[in-house]
Formats: C-alpha cells, sequence, structure tokens
C-alpha cells in the first residue's frame, strides 16, 4: 500500500515539474530565448518518456520542432515532427497528426 502511494504521489510530482517545464519553455519560446526553450522542453519530454505519457511526448516533440525549425534547423525539426506523427498514429489522435503534418509541410 505505501509503494501505492509513493507511486501516485511520483506520478503527480513529476506532472506538476512537466507542466512548469512546459509553462516557462513557451514563456522563453515566446520571448526568443530559444535555448532555454529547448532545454526545457528537453527536460519535460525526458519526464514524459518516464511516466509514458505518450500525449506529452507527441506535443513536446513538437514544440521542440517549432523551435528548432524558429532557428533554421530543419533537420532536427523535420526528426522531432516525424516521431511525433507516429506517436500521433499509434494514439489515434487526428488533431495531433494534422499538426504534425502541418509542421512538415512547412520544412517542404
Amino acid at each position: 500500500m505505501k509503494y501505492l502511494a509513493f507511486l501516485i504521489l511520483s506520478i503527480t510530482i513529476t506532472t506538476q515539474n512537466i507542466d512548469k517545464l512546459h509553462n516557462d519553455a513557451k514563456q522563453a519560446f515566446y520571448t526568443n530565448d530559444y535555448a532555454t526553450a529547448i532545454t526545457k522542453w528537453q527536460t519535460a519530454l525526458d519526464l514524459a518518456q518516464q511516466v509514458d505519457n505518450k500525449a506529452n511526448i507527441s506535443k513536446f516533440l513538437v514544440n521542440l520542432g517549432a523551435v528548432n525549425y524558429s532557428i533554421s534547423k530543419y533537420q532536427v525539426a523535420l526528426e522531432y515532427f516525424q516521431q511525433a506523427v507516429l506517436i500521433d498514429q499509434e494514439l489515434n489522435d487526428k488533431n495531433g497528426q494534422g499538426s504534425d503534418h502541418h509542421y512538415l509541410g512547412l520544412i517542404y
């Protein structure tokens, strides 16, 4: 029982950390602090992968793609968007897939 309580608390703390990192990354992105945005979204992605939150994984991949696109790292952006497409297909997330393909279209 204690293990379950610890696990739930751990996931809750991780989720809160992910949300804060995402909000901080968005703020950095909107103020053109791309290095900070990349660092925070990468950390959020790592945490989302630890708890296997595929929706957040896809979101952070798209965000990392967008910030790399903004700094003209098109190949890196392409790789992030392609990874997001695969996850959104797995989740059957049609809106996510549409967004992913939109970003892929910008690169091509």
